[in-house]
């Protein structure tokens, strides 16, 4: 199930509050600074269930912006080479925004971080391949996303809703994980994340809210309902409600929970998350209610954790919250056909452009073999290269079977021409890594070398000639050289100094 908050009218003051020191860099220690949209809207699914099926998310709702109501379209798709960002792309990206709020503001691209660093903000283990590739897969899952925002996302410092693009736009716009390399053929330094523009941008506005990141991730880690509602209440009790009212059933729809009919089972399922927030002193109390029609309430109110900051003022103030939240329409996209019918309608789509073909069962039984065979991710990536194939050999062929014959030539031919490529990858990454190993040792003999000349210059001449002797026997060719010569002897006699000391 995803999770998307609906309130989307914009205040005209940031969510900082003054009084706590946010806006002039200096961030407690505890505290992260979390963008205004996506604690609204947040794109990262809550349950791992169901999570390969899913495409993408759309949400559609209303607000008052300019005097006017608007209606709002958020729509969040996955890049079709990994799975919607879920769980751990989230607490991959709270991660990273405690590094960036810990250096300061205004907060600048990239986000670096080492993995020991980053696994330890989110509190697992440190070490294993597993884990780091399931942490870049993460990364890699929340850079694909694209989003398109129709007045469903604002720029703070352009003031207007987040232009809609015909390409979207994206969470982070690069990554980087060291001593791998990147599209330009370089070895990465470091890890590293760039933030967008536009987000990197509000958050430098102050368009955000502090999160107590340690409360979130106790949260997180016992109740993602409870993370997820801590999210919710910040926004609306700490813009200066001291009270917070709202319908159960639309509450439940921006939480990881499917809504109940009665009021029993609803306290069964939410009292828990509850009891976890008033004990972190967010909310002071909370009470269930119905209304007259009958409908499940909750009213939070505000506790010493949530300070108060401004209210919005004039045009830009924002519409009831049961108004809010009643117009939202939440979906979720997603694909439900089989891998192989997917894999069958793709070679047909390749072959004829028709994107409408049934497979038949026969086709889908080969799809299946194939898929166990290869795998599907692969399969996928064959598939344009045996149509290839296939026009220059046999263009007369008419359905997905011709396919099984040229497949292994292909493969073949694929995996020599990716051996060749990582060879050549692996060739150049040595390259570099030697001539840094180069650097780093001119650079070390350069800084011996200046700290042991003063004591060479000092050297009574009888030390010096034994010494220039024992260089004259190690490097004969170098004594044609006075200044490598000296650097060479200067060398010599902090080794000589070196064995001598004790440890």
């Amino acid at each position: 199930m995803l999770c998307v908050q609906t309130n989307l009218d914009e205040p005209a003051e940031s969510l900082d509050d003054p009084s706590l020191g946010l806006t002039s860099g200096a961030v407690p220690s505890r505290s992260l600074k979390a963008e205004v949209n996506l604690l609204r809207l947040p794109l990262f699914a809550l349950h791992t269930k169901g999570l390969s099926t899913l495409d993408g998310i759309e949400c559609r709702g209303r607000l008052r912006r300019d005097g006017g109501v608007h209606e709002y379209i958020l729509r969040i798709s996955r890049n079709t080479d990994s799975f919607y960002p879920g769980p751990l792309s989230r607490k991959v990206h709270f991660a990273l925004l405690s590094i960036a709020t810990e250096r300061g503001f205004p907060l600048a691209n990239p986000i670096t971080w080492t993995w020991r660093d980053l696994c330890r903000r989110m509190g697992i283990a440190y070490g294993g391949h597993k884990t780091l590739k399931e942490i870049k897969t993460a990364i890699r899952s929340t850079h694909g996303i694209v989003i398109h925002s129709r007045y469903a996302f604002f720029s703070r410092s352009e003031g207007q809703p987040l232009p809609f693009h015909e390409r979207g736009h994206h969470l982070y716009s690069d990554y980087a994980f060291s001593n791998e390399p990147r599209d330009d053929g370089t070895i990465a330094d470091t890890n590293a994340v760039w933030f967008a523009d536009w987000y990197i941008e509000n958050l430098n506005a102050l368009y955000s809210a502090p999160i107590d990141y340690d409360l979130w991730k106790s949260l997180e880690a016992r109740s993602p309902t409870a993370s997820r509602l801590y999210e919710i209440l910040l926004l609306n009790l700490y813009s200066g409600a001291p009270v917070f009212r709202v319908n159960y059933p639309n509450l439940a729809k921006l939480l990881p929970v499917r809504s109940e009919r009665y009021l029993s089972d609803a306290r069964r399922q939410l009292d828990p998350a509850i009891l976890l927030l008033q004990d972190a002193n967010v909310i002071s109390a909370a009470s269930w209610d119905e209304n007259a029609k009958g409908t499940i309430q909750l009213q939070f109110s505000r506790g010493p954790l949530l300070r108060s900051g401004r209210r919005p003022s004039g045009k830009d103030s924002v519409l009831p919250a049961e108004e809010s939240l009643g117009t939202v329409q939440v979906r979720e996209l997603r694909n439900a056909r089989p891998v192989e019918n997917q894999l069958v309608r793709q070679f047909y789509q390749l072959w004829s452009g028709d994107t409408f073909v049934k497979p038949s069962p026969k086709e889908l039984v080969l799809a299946r073999e194939l898929i166990e065979r290869y795998g599907r991710t692969k399969l996928h990536g064959l598939l344009p290269l045996v149509v290839k194939q296939l026009r220059d050999d046999w263009p007369n062929a008419k359905t997905f079977g011709a396919i099984a014959r040229y497949l292994p030539e292909v493969n073949a031919n694929h995996e020599r021409k990716q051996e060749a490529l990582q060879h050549e990858k692996d060739r150049h990454r040595q390259e570099q890594i030697e001539q840094k190993q180069t650097e780093r040792s001119r650079d070390e003999q350069r800084r011996l070398v200046a700290q042991w000349r003063p004591v060479w210059e000092a050297l009574p001449g009888e030390d010096r000639q034994r010494t220039e002797e024992k260089v004259r026997a190690k490097w004969p060719h170098v004594a044609r050289l006075p200044g490598m010569f000296e650097r060479y002897c200067i060398m010599e006699l902090a080794q000589g100094q070196a064995e001598k000391s004790p440890e």
